[in-house]
């Protein structure tokens, strides 16, 4: 059951507790009762760094692998953001890269050529 942000600051100031998933995201920009919920994608850096393709991305970016940050959800490569998400599309949206999980991408060649024409197509070389 998903309630709106006023309902959850409402049941908070009574002192009530609610228990949410750990896996589960709640936007809380959103105001009514569809509340949408993304599943937060973890992040392997170590593994991550040492793919091809992520390094890659990273000398066409004009980035070192020193320059970027990672917390487990998402990468910061300079000005760019990268989030992985569950949806099978790569998106470009206010310096914020989303795509599917990098094993995802590795193993598909329709979604690395979409990756770079991403890139290419939103001046990021």
């Amino acid at each position: 059951m998903t309630i709106s942000k006023r309902q959850f600051d409402h049941l908070t100031e009574m002192g009530i507790q609610l228990w949410q998933r750990k896996s589960l995201v709640i936007d809380n920009n959103e105001t009514d009762c569809n509340t949408r919920v993304q599943p937060i994608i973890e992040i392997n850096y170590p593994t991550l760094a040492q793919s091809q393709i992520f390094n890659d991305v990273l000398i066409c970016l004009g980035i070192s692998s020193s320059d970027v940050t990672h917390d487990e959800s998402h990468l910061q490569l300079g000005l760019l953001t990268w989030k992985f998400g569950s949806e099978k599309s790569i998106t470009i949206e206010n310096n914020t890269l989303t795509t599917p999980t990098f094993s995802t991408i590795i193993e598909s060649n329709s979604l690395k050529a979409e990756l770079w024409q991403a890139i290419h197509q939103n001046n990021l070389l």
